[in-house]
Parts: structure tokens; sequence; C-alpha cells
């Protein structure tokens, strides 16, 4: 069962972890452009940081969210069956998703010529590539780790039962699969491995119950200076050899990942509670589905006084400034749906 600590910490995490989401989506550096005009970023030391922070430090967000989906569930069907869970879900997670997918679709593709068929399709993976380019995304992009969600939602019962009579073998086997790439990332849109590994994961350290959390609080310096380690070797390993492919890489970052989400739930563990964390990890779901709503719009404005040319010290202002105005914006978006019992309902699933 989830004890008072880890409930807590995991409070705690929605706020960093829905600033990581943001942080993934406004990188500008390497395609960007406002009137028609091509933003040029120095590859140095400010297009490094950006880099950083955006393709490795916040890939442990997704998939954390994935671990954290996993032991809520297991507990959500010890406490009240799966049925009552798949009830639950279809309020909780399938009204909002296609609700906030059809508020882009009109806001984005409405003047587009697509088909009945397509704008259906729309609503798992693009038709396309949509506006994005990307084929595996639905139309509000950054809801794709929504829908794996859901799907592992359904295999639940699968899960459970694969590991009730494997146990640790199948974690291990999924994870040999997820990190040296033997399977496509995406099986099909919507069937992730790394949602598979996270989530059975989770499931799994409800399921054996020996205290895991306990147990890694109290190696939190460890766990912190491991990952730091591994996340700076795995970050020159892509600049050095511009190589995100290969087995090595594969499994740097894979490992980055496990100890990078434990670390975060032994540091947030051990420490004590904030107002500010609390505050404003109100609204991460709203933050989630809408920021890209505003996120390219809140980038052009804050780029407009610098120009085409930016140095170091500009990008990463504009990126990280880009990022919290963006998340405030959410963040408001929110609080004002909150007023609203329907809209709370219909857009957040109740939360």
């Amino acid at each position: 069962m989830l004890n008072r600590d880890l409930s807590d910490a995991i409070n705690r995490l929605r706020m960093p972890l829905a600033f990581l989401v943001v942080c993934v989506h406004a990188d500008f550096t390497k395609k960007f452009s406002y009137a028609g005009k091509q933003v040029n970023c120095a590859y140095d030391i400010g297009y490094h940081i950006v880099n950083f922070i955006s393709h490795t430090l916040a890939d442990i967000a997704v998939p954390l969210f994935y671990l954290i989906s996993g032991m809520l569930c297991f507990y959500s069907i010890r406490r009240h069956g799966y049925r009552s869970l798949l009830e639950k879900k279809s309020t909780t997670l399938l009204l909002p998703y296609i609700i906030w997918n059809l508020i882009f679709f009109i806001t984005f593709s409405l003047d587009k010529d697509y088909t009945v068929y397509e704008f259906i399709k729309g609503f798992w993976f693009l038709p396309r590539g949509g506006i994005t380019g990307v084929l595996t995304q639905p139309w509000d992009g950054p809801l794709w780790f929504l829908r794996d969600l859901m799907v592992i939602f359904l295999l639940t019962p699968v899960i459970i039962f694969i590991l009730r009579k494997m146990g640790f073998l199948f974690i291990c086997t999924v994870y040999f699969i997820y990190a040296t790439k033997t399977i496509s990332w995406y099986i099909f849109p919507g069937f992730s491995i790394t949602c598979l590994l996270m989530f059975s994961l989770g499931i799994y350290l409800q399921m054996i119950d020996c205290n895991w959390f306990d147990k890694i609080k109290k190696r939190w310096l460890e766990l912190l200076v491991i990952t730091i380690v591994c996340m700076v070797i795995t970050y020159l390993y892509s600049v050095i050899e511009k190589d995100t492919t290969s087995l090595f890489y594969n499994l740097l970052h894979s490992t980055y990942i496990l100890l990078g989400g434990s670390a975060a739930l032994a540091v947030v563990g051990i420490s004590k509670k904030a107002y500010f964390m609390e505050k404003w990890g109100r609204n991460t779901f709203i933050v989630f589905a809408s920021h890209s709503l505003f996120l390219t719009y809140v980038i052009k404005v804050i780029m407009l006084p610098f120009g085409y040319d930016i140095n170091n010290i500009e990008t990463v202002f504009i990126y990280l400034f880009s990022c919290l105005v963006t998340y405030a914006i959410s963040f408001v978006l929110g609080e004002i749906i909150s007023r609203n019992a329907w809209l709370i309902k219909l857009l957040t699933g109740g939360r």
C-alpha cells in the first residue's frame, strides 16, 4: 500500500515534473523562426544548456509519471477493484483527452482539408504528421503519454498476472528490450516500451511491499551523485559522438532514467513540505494539456527584443523565462477552470 511519505513525495514531484515537460517542448535552438526569418543560436554553451535540460535532464519526467501511475493503479485495484478503476479512468482520462484534442484541432487544424477519417484518426495519432510533423502524436501532441497510459490501463490485469508468475524476471526482460531497442520504442502508436517498463515497475514495487521507498531515502545522496554522473556522461556522449542510436548510448540513457527516477523520489522523500511546490503543483494536468497552446507564442514575444541573432545568455534567458511564463499561464488557466464544477469535470476529469 502507499504509505504517507510516498504519497507526499508523489505530490511534491507533480510541479517539477510538469515544468520539465514544458522544458522538453520549449527548445527553440534547432529550428525556430518568426516573421518569416530563421532565429540563429550559436552552437555554444547556451545551446548546450538548453539542449541538456530539454533532451537529457527532462527525459525522466514522463517515465517517472508512468512509474507513479503504476503504483497508484495497483493501489486503486487493491482497494476498489479493476472494474471500478476503468470506470473512473473513463472520466478522469478519456473524457479530458477527447476534449483537449478537440480544442487543439479547432485551434490549429480546423482550416485544413482533413477527411472525417483523418479527423477521427488524429485523436490517436496525427494524419500526415499534422501540425508537428510527428506521426505518433494526437492533435494535442503532449497528450501522447496519456494515450499510452490508457492503453496500458487496459492491459493491467495481464501485466499483474505476468508479474505474479514471473516477478522481477518480467521487469528485467522488458528493461532489456527497452535498453537495447530490440523492438522499436513504439510497437504501434499507443503502446510504448517505456510505458510498459515503468508502469510495470510501479506495480511490481507495490506488489512486493519491501519498504523500498525507505531504503532509497537512506541512500538519497549516493543516488543523486550517481544520477548526476550518469546524466552528464549520457549528454557528453551524445554531443561528442553525435549518436543517440548506438547500443552504448541506449544503455547509458536507460540507466539514467531508472537512476533519475529513484533519485527524484528519494530527494523529495527526505525534503520538507514546501507551500510553493504544493500551490504550483495543483493544476499540473492543465499544464500538460494546454501548454502547447501558448508556448510558441510566448517564445516569440519574449524573443522580440533580442532579434534573430542571440548570444549564450540570451538563449538561456529566453528558454527558461518562456518555460516559466508558459507554466504560469497554464496554471492561471487551471485556477480559472477550477472555479466551475462542469469545467473541472470536462477538462481535468475532476482533479
